[in-house]
């Protein structure tokens, strides 16, 4: 353990050589939805991809800052994604999610 800086580097090194999922199954939402700088500031994140089983959240945005009818900027600088993002908003409702319009 003393050669690494915290538990989850630690079981990452450990654990490299495992897959336990294919590629394409999880994606990051930073990584692979969110829009290039500039362009997050008029476009909404891509939809995921139908491949996709997880879509991973690290950081910030949270997936409740994607759904908040009232949302401002969610994204941290120098992105600057912002409101309610439909795809997402969907996915909430069509699993039943609640109504977050009195957020």
């Amino acid at each position: 353990m003393a050669a690494y800086r915290t538990e989850q580097a630690y079981t990452e090194a450990m654990l490299d050589e495992i897959d336990f999922w294919p590629d394409d199954w999880v994606i990051s939402f930073k990584r692979t939805l969110r829009q290039p700088l500039g362009l997050d500031l008029f476009l909404e994140p891509k939809q995921p991809p139908a491949t996709a089983k997880v879509l991973a959240f690290h950081g910030k945005p949270r997936p409740a800052d994607l759904i908040a009818p009232k949302s401002l900027f969610w994204d941290r600088f120098p992105h600057l994604g912002h409101g309610p993002v439909s795809w997402m908003v969907d996915y909430w409702r069509e699993h039943g999610g609640r109504d977050l319009s009195s957020r």
